[in-house]
């Protein structure tokens, strides 16, 4: 059977839905913006956090602010005790070179601060130590993208590598095509197979009433 043009209502469905679609994907993207700029503003503030708690701890600054004691600069600043004292477990390992601002950045504060506290800040330097080259393999449909990355395959990885690290949103951006385009296709083949279903019974039918 020759294969069936859609109709002039399923082609506007379908139009209709690729336009609902980027209007939500153009949504999710000014979203994520928002959430990386967010995290990524919490994590540096977290970090200033440390290094000012530290200072005013160990140069004894509270007592030009009239505190007789750093507990009760504690009350008077509003941050539970376990908090502050975190923020200076964390801000001595960062003076002290044990650590630095990246470790708490890629691994995030809360596991520095439980590595600090149970004895193991060696485990964040050697996660470092073994990370590993893990050999990728993939299907490259594109004859011509094939052989430019193949003549170049340390160059494809850098690209690869960088666009993770530096340009995570670009990424979401190609996932998230990827998943409707894989969701779109689906929905044309179901309207396809409906379609073709509705016209072998129309048929049926004719033959039925022919006899």
């Amino acid at each position: 059977m020759a294969k069936l043009v859609p109709s002039l209502n399923s082609r506007l469905i379908n139009k209709e839905w690729k336009e609902e679609k980027e209007v939500q994907r153009q949504r999710y993207l000014e979203l994520m913006e928002k959430l990386e700029t967010l995290v990524a503003k919490d994590v540096r503030t977290k970090i200033e956090m440390t290094k000012t708690v530290f200072e005013i701890f160990e140069d004894k600054l509270y007592i030009l602010g009239g505190f007789g004691n750093f507990t009760a600069f504690i009350k008077k600043c509003g941050l539970s005790t376990t908090s502050i004292y975190s923020y200076i477990k964390i801000g001595r390992a960062l003076k002290e070179g044990y650590i630095t601002e990246q470790d708490i950045i890629k691994r995030g504060i809360n596991s520095v601060r439980v590595a600090l506290e149970q004895g193991n800040i060696e485990t964040l330097k050697e996660d470092k130590k073994t990370d590993k080259v893990i050999p990728l393999r993939i299907l490259i449909p594109s004859d011509n993208a094939y052989k430019y990355f193949k003549s170049n395959t340390k160059f494809a990885s850098y690209t690869l590598s960088r666009i993770y690290n530096e340009q995570r949103q670009l990424l979401d951006s190609f996932l998230f095509d990827f998943n409707e385009e894989k969701r779109r296709k689906r929905r044309v083949n179901l309207e396809d197979v409906i379609e073709a279903e509705e016209e072998q019974k129309l048929v049926e039918d004719v033959n039925q009433k022919s006899d």
